[in-house]
């Protein structure tokens, strides 16, 4: 944020040499509540404070959290949630946004069911020919990663079959976790 939003920089520093245990992200002494508190809203709301954040042109700074489900720690979800949307009842003109991509689970519903807060289900956007088009990627990346797939390529010809990229597409299109599973899987992938 201090890299994007450079008025923030000064209030970063401070705060993480005020606590070095913010910094401590491998064994982390503090709550992830506590970091965003400390190194996100508080130098955000002090360089907003002092007047226009020049470098954002009027526009809002968005922080994007992605894959809050895969948290192990439901309390901590619970938390960071709980302080976040504190933090925008207290301040809701403050020119910061936060983005969150997630199943919905029940523990991060229930505390996310605010006025407020939107919710999108991406399964109600999400085309076949969208999926196609993730497909394509998700195999191209991994024949140019792998040996066994481009030489599979050369001798057998296009991996997978259009019949067989049809199929995947369908699945997913009726199970849409079932590309993200499939993403980590396919050889080469990227998790």
């Amino acid at each position: 944020m201090a890299a994007v939003v450079p008025e923030t920089a000064p209030f970063v520093r401070a705060a993480a040499t005020a606590s070095p245990a913010l910094k401590n992200f491998l064994a982390p002494v503090t709550s992830v509540a506590m970091q965003m508190q400390r190194l996100v809203y508080g130098p955000f709301k002090s360089a907003a404070d002092r007047g226009p954040i020049e470098s954002l042109a009027g526009r809002p700074f968005l922080i994007v959290i992605d894959g809050l489900d895969g948290c192990e720690d439901k309390d901590e979800v619970g938390e960071l949630i709980d302080s976040m949307l504190s933090f925008f009842d207290d301040n809701p003109f403050i020119p910061l946004r936060i983005f969150i991509t997630s199943r919905v689970e029940q523990h991060i519903q229930s505390r996310l069911d605010v006025p407020g807060v939107h919710f999108h289900d991406l399964a109600d956007h999400c085309s076949d020919d969208d999926i196609t088009a993730f497909l394509e990627v998700l195999f191209q990346d991994a024949g140019r990663g792998s040996p066994v797939i481009r030489a599979y390529v050369r001798e057998h010809g296009e991996w997978p079959t259009p019949g067989e990229k049809r199929k995947l597409v369908h699945h997913t299109s009726l199970r849409r976790p079932y590309s993200n599973s499939l993403w980590g899987r396919t050889p080469q992938g990227r998790t």
